[in-house]
């Protein structure tokens, strides 16, 4: 059974329980037996066709066209309902798991980092400034012994 079936399906049990015919919702629809009929054998919705069915009887468009997610409109808007519920709470656990962590010393915050990153570059900075003027006393120190040793031993230079 593909998903236009089983959408199908579904309105047919609903219109049945609601005693509606086709005739009665092709009115309704501003549309004709037939493509009622086609459309619960299993006809897919197009988009237009769903935005029609949903304003008149309140399906949810989406629902229609794919056989995905709540029936009805309403029960989306309680899913929704929920699923902000559902957001909002875990946010608000997240935001006070972070804090704790911040407390701990565990965490900092996006200032702090940019603080620390900037005194490390300083300090990089420092770091090789200090390297060079290594370098150039061990140049120095060699030039010195080099001297000294060509001195001692009468070696031309």
């Amino acid at each position: 059974m593909t998903q236009a079936d089983n959408v199908g399906k579904k309105i047919k049990d609903y219109f049945k329980e609601k005693g509606i015919t086709q005739v009665v919702a092709a009115e309704m629809l501003g549309s004709t037996q037939q493509v009622v009929g086609r459309l619960l054998n299993g006809k897919p919705f197009g988009k237009r066709t769903a935005a029609n069915w949903s304003k008149v009887f309140g399906f949810n468009a989406a629902w229609l066209t794919t056989g995905y997610g709540a029936m009805f409109e309403a029960d989306m808007e309680d899913a929704e309902g929920t699923t902000k519920k559902v957001v909002f709470e875990g946010s608000e656990i997240v935001a006070n798991e972070i804090l704790k962590l911040i407390s701990e010393g565990k965490l900092y915050p996006a200032s702090v980092v940019r603080e620390k990153d900037e005194l490390l570059y300083k300090k990089d900075l420092e770091i090789q400034k200090l390297n060079r003027e290594i370098g150039a006393l061990r140049s120095q120190l060699q030039q010195d012994f080099s001297s000294t040793f060509n001195e001692k031993t009468g070696a031309a230079v």
